[in-house]
């Protein structure tokens, strides 16, 4: 199956190619040059990799974005050295 955008179909496999090749010390632009597609493909194709390899699949990442909600929306209470109360709860912190 092709990659279409913009009017222009990538093989999977010319996706795949490019980032076996980027990987390492060669620029976003030597990549483009040798494989004639645009810096920007190059950039949002490695961009895309590595939100893939961040991000877990299937059941795994329901159960992590579950995990963060409840974590987001549980408070927590923690006491420093000094005796400061600290309460953090849906992104805020009171002390």
């Amino acid at each position: 199956m092709a990659i279409i955008r913009n009017g222009k179909a990538y093989p999977k496999a010319l996706k795949k190619a490019v980032l076996k090749a980027s990987k390492g010390t060669r620029s976003t632009n030597e990549v483009a040059e040798d494989f004639n597609i645009s810096k920007g493909t190059v950039q949002t194709w490695r961009r895309q990799a590595s939100i893939q390899r961040a991000v877990p699949t299937g059941l795994a990442r329901h159960q992590a974005a579950a995990a963060a909600l409840k974590a987001y929306n549980t408070p927590t209470v923690q006491t420093d050295s000094h005796g400061v109360i600290t309460i953090a709860y849906k992104g805020n912190i009171y002390r």
